[in-house]
């Protein structure tokens, strides 16, 4: 087999040959034949994967394996395995370094021999194989035999990489040559990835000599692209807006690395044409995006009037956007008598057993909602990966979230947000239930609040309002009423435990600790909890999340969004409150003196 490969005048397929190696093996197992050494370390020598990207299940080289798993008690394997890698191995990759004639073999047979022998032997090889994998590489690029140009432009990486690890002037001179011939031979201006490397590679790389007319072409290359595409933008013809953001990126960040700044803001606009033209030919809710992109770019280099004079562009873009967006629901039947079941379990036995009963069951708990996340991913891969933007009626962009594997924080965030959704069915009907059984009236919770110290006489019509606007189902009353007594409960709690309540104004005078702030004090989460505090946040003050007070306070919040789900979310909230008592607090008092 490896015979007809050397015989091959053209490109050579290390994917292909590591597929048809695997099968000459799979035929000597299923024949019960011995696979020997040179066949296996074949087979091994194709299979692994080169710059391999996970970074949880690398080997720390250049190489890694091609699959990894779990098995079903847990343990990790991995294909092909370091472990199966031996002195041997080693040797015969040294002897086929000698004896192979085509360059794709050469390249990965010393590069193998280079990378892998401290692992194996912990001696590193000798720099002939580093010698031998750079020209191996550059010689495939020359001749191309490469299969595709993704293929040559890792080689020319890789060569590149090699070759300022072992400071070998010469061979980083032939490097540069070549990738730079590359980048223009292999180049489609529509196909991403197949130009730009040459920049990407060459341009901030101290190690590598560039001269003067080296390094202006390079730029001129980018910017002719950029203008080409930019030119089209202004006649009927739309371009793809990300061959334009592929040449201004790399343009605007050097010339910012450059403290050219105009030039950045110069390319930046260019691009800015393209996006914008495009967006008037897809959807609403895409142009939403391309827009926001651009509004984001120019707000990190500093261009606030670009910024501001767009951002009339993307309120309207928004607003659109939302118009487009499609409902999804999801029909979930529970029986009846379940939920019966449920909320006769609640509420049994006295008023406060039952108050502090759905106190603690209606916290949820973030390592819980952590664990459906993972689970969800495993169902919805694709889902999981997607990036999550969470937009207000006005079509403004509240907040973004990223995959699960980035953002598991903000996933969490995001879940238990639906989860308070859903569960507040739950807690409607446990809270109607309380106010028959046990006749609960503002008057009775109110009873039950003040053995907290969190509350204050003082306040105590305002409460008073707040609770009868509740029962009385005036739910938009009840929380306006009721979410700045939380804020004010906890100011009073810090007061209680001797934290700070306030902090340094603007102007000289001293302003009082937000609600966000606060949940984030030591003291907070030292008597409340992580779990509470978390909750807390999504329900309050969380962008990702319900961010109550500040829709509420900041006059954003539409009031048809208001019902019983929210105001029993503020009630559960006062019931958490309401279960400090003043023992608690003068303990943490006396901790921190």
């Amino acid at each position: 087999m490896m015979q007809a490969v050397e015989g091959t005048p053209g490109p050579v397929s290390e994917a292909k040959l590591a597929d048809d190696i695997r099968s000459a093996v799979r035929h000597l197992e299923k024949s019960n034949k011995q696979v020997s050494l040179e066949l296996e370390a074949e087979w091994m020598a194709f299979s692994f994967v080169a710059d391999y990207p996970d970074p949880e299940s690398a080997w720390g080289v250049f190489f890694g394996p091609m699959m990894v798993g779990t098995t079903k008690d847990g343990e990790r394997w991995e294909s092909p395995s370091l472990k199966r890698v031996s002195a041997d191995t080693l040797l015969y990759w040294q002897r086929r370094t000698v004896e192979a004639m085509h360059p794709v073999l050469v390249a990965r047979y010393s590069d193998l021999v280079w990378e892998l022998s401290k692992k194996i032997t912990n001696k590193g090889a000798d720099v002939r194989y580093a010698h031998a994998a750079i020209d191996a590489y550059l010689d495939a690029i020359s001749r191309t035999l490469y299969d595709d140009a993704v293929n040559a432009i890792a080689y020319a990486k890789r060569a590149l990489v090699l070759a300022i690890s072992i400071n070998d002037k010469a061979r980083i001179e032939r490097t540069r040559d070549i990738i730079l011939a590359l980048d223009q031979s292999v180049r489609r201006i529509d196909f991403l990835g197949t130009w730009g490397f040459a920049f990407d590679l060459l341009i901030e790389q101290s190690k590598v000599p560039l001269t003067l007319e080296q390094r202006q072409s390079l730029i001129d290359d980018l910017e002719k692209i950029l203008a080409d595409v930019a030119a089209k933008a202004e006649t009927v013809q739309s371009e793809d807006p990300f061959i334009s953001e592929a040449a201004a990126m790399r343009l605007a960040n050097y010339y910012r690395r450059s403290n050219r700044m105009e030039d950045a803001h110069r390319v930046l606009r260019a691009n800015a044409k393209v996006f914008l033209a495009a967006a008037n030919t897809v959807s609403r809710m895409q142009a939403h995006g391309w827009v926001r992109r651009i509004y984001d770019l120019y707000n990190e280099y500093g261009m606030t009037a670009d910024a501001e004079a767009l951002s009339v562009q993307l309120r309207e873009l928004g607003g659109e956007a939302r118009k487009e967006m499609q409902p999804f629901s999801h029909k979930i039947e529970i029986p009846l008598e379940k939920v019966e079941q449920f909320v006769n379990e609640m509420v049994e036995g006295s008023l406060a057993d039952a108050l502090n009963r759905i106190t603690a069951y209606f916290v949820p708990d973030p390592k819980h909602i952590e664990k459906q996340v993972k689970e969800l991913a495993k169902v919805a891969p694709l889902m999981s990966m997607i990036r999550g933007v969470i937009m207000a009626p006005d079509g403004r962009d509240v907040a973004e979230v990223g995959s699960v594997e980035e953002d598991l924080g903000g996933r969490v965030v995001m879940q238990m947000s639906q989860n308070l959704q859903f569960e507040g069915l739950f807690l409607r009907r446990t809270m109607a239930e309380m106010a028959k059984r046990h006749n609960l009236g503002s008057q009775e919770l109110l009873q039950h609040l003040y053995q907290s110290p969190l509350f204050e006489n003082e306040r105590r019509n305002i409460l008073k309002r707040g609770l009868d606007a509740y029962f009385a189902g005036d739910h938009i009353a009840s929380v306006h009423f009721l979410i700045p007594q939380v804020e004010h409960a906890l100011r009073r709690f810090l007061v209680l435990v001797g934290r700070p309540s306030f902090r340094p104004g603007r102007h000289g005078g001293l302003n009082l600790r937000l609600l966000d702030d606060m949940l984030r004090d030591p003291a907070v989460v030292q008597v409340f909890g992580e779990q509470v505090v978390i909750y807390l946040q999504v329900l309050l003050t969380d962008q990702r999340g319900w961010n109550l007070r500040n829709e509420l306070c900041h006059g954003i919040i539409v009031p048809d969004a208001i019902g019983s789900t929210t105001s029993d979310r503020i009630i559960h909230v006062l019931l958490i409150l309401g279960n400090l008592r003043r023992n608690e607090a003068e303990q943490e008092r006396q901790k921190d003196s």
